[in-house]
């Protein structure tokens, strides 16, 4: 899998970059996800989290044009077992230099962490994000981008089943 980091700054590239990719949307084992470079400082090119529904909007539909994104399954909405993907057992994080990591914020005694605040009880999202992102649970906000972004997830959703409603009945 490809991850594609993006801020401000990059995204109009981004949008290119998800057009040349789309060579590879005949490759099942191909897969590619976007994710905005965060800060909790006041960096002008970082992605606010309350800002992504935006970006993520314009990237889902690009996604889905290209067919990189083809069915629902993508957006993987089914209960997790870990909320990173770096705390899955062969899973890598690889740095522009190429250094390997198994996870860049975090060392594997502070990956997991059960307790859920009670704010993200009533959350109507909890049920599909499972609390967030460990790194998120160290004393910062648990909605990370989740709750940000779900709208728009679920948008793609529906777009992508009346792609396929639309296939159907052309067949």
């Amino acid at each position: 899998s490809v991850r594609i980091n993006f801020d401000k700054e990059n995204f109009n590239d981004i949008l290119a970059l998800i057009d040349y990719l789309s060579i590879f949307n005949e490759y099942n084992n191909f897969y590619c996800y976007c994710i905005p470079i965060y800060d909790d400082n006041t960096n002008e090119e970082v992605i606010n989290y309350k800002d992504s529904n935006y970006y993520f909007s314009k990237i889902f539909n690009k996604m889905i044009d290209n067919k990189l994104i083809k069915t629902e399954k993508y957006f993987n909405l089914k209960r997790k077992n870990s909320f990173c993907r770096a705390t899955n057992e062969c899973s890598r994080v690889f740095d522009v230099f190429g250094n390997q990591y198994k996870c860049t914020h975090l060392d594997r005694a502070h990956m997991v962490n059960t307790n859920i605040p009670n704010e993200c009880n009533s959350c109507i999202y909890l049920p599909l994000c499972q609390g967030g992102c460990s790194v998120k649970d160290l004393d910062k906000d648990r909605c990370y981008i989740y709750k940000y972004c779900f709208n728009e997830v679920l948008n793609a959703i529906i777009r992508l089943r009346n792609i396929d409603a639309r296939i159907m009945e052309d067949k």
